[in-house]
């Protein structure tokens, strides 16, 4: 187990787990390079304030459980411009942060098998000030893209020209965030058999 500041270029793969638990810190991966941890380790365990993690074209973090975990932390910043994916469950899970901001750039992907961006859980304390902007790829096989369940919540998404939102769970909206939270939408939307929103400036309240 890795932690404090770090920075991971060495073009290989790293398999310990990163534990960014200092304020003001950071995680960054560069240079083709992978953090990649198995079983129910997360691969970024983000425990201090104002931490940013940065994943670079071309380069990944990924994990059977959670990618990048941020749970409770204040101004939280991650930016991906490779890859960020989960197998098991959550790509990004920041529930109950306060001011955090999650970046997914063009030609970036961020995905997993549920819920990818977690916002919050049933009877789980309000998610505030999260800014999420996407101009490349935030998608869920089950579940949705972004998911948070407490009324509370105050989330911006803005997705961008040339991005794409998108769930395969028939079951579940593609966003579901709060009736507090608002989705400016300048490129796609879908869950792929359940809505379509594509129209660009569309805006929409989540319920």
């Amino acid at each position: 187990v890795s932690a404090d500041s770090n920075t991971i270029q060495d073009g290989g793969t790293e398999t310990d787990q990163q534990n960014i638990d200092g304020d003001g810190q950071f995680l960054t991966v560069k240079n083709s390079s992978t953090l990649a941890t198995g079983a129910t380790t997360k691969a970024a365990n983000v425990t201090g304030d104002s931490v940013t993690v940065t994943v670079e074209s071309g380069s990944t973090i990924s994990a059977n459980t959670v990618a990048v975990f941020g749970d409770t932390t204040s101004d939280l910043t991650v930016t991906n411009s490779g890859t960020i994916t989960a197998s098991g469950t959550t790509a990004i899970d920041a529930k109950a942060t306060t001011n955090a901001t999650i970046t997914n750039n063009s030609g970036g992907t961020i995905s997993s098998n549920r819920n990818t961006i977690r916002v919050s859980k049933t009877g789980g304390t309000n998610t505030t000030g999260m800014t999420i902007n996407n101009s490349g790829t935030i998608t869920a096989t089950n579940g949705s893209a972004i998911f948070g369940t407490a009324a509370g919540n105050t989330v911006t998404i803005t997705n961008k020209v040339g991005g794409e939102i998108s769930n395969s769970d028939s079951d579940n909206a593609t966003i579901r965030v709060g009736v507090s939270s608002s989705v400016t939408n300048s490129g796609t939307i879908k869950n792929l058999s359940l809505i379509h929103i594509s129209e660009p400036t569309r805006q929409a309240e989540m319920a």
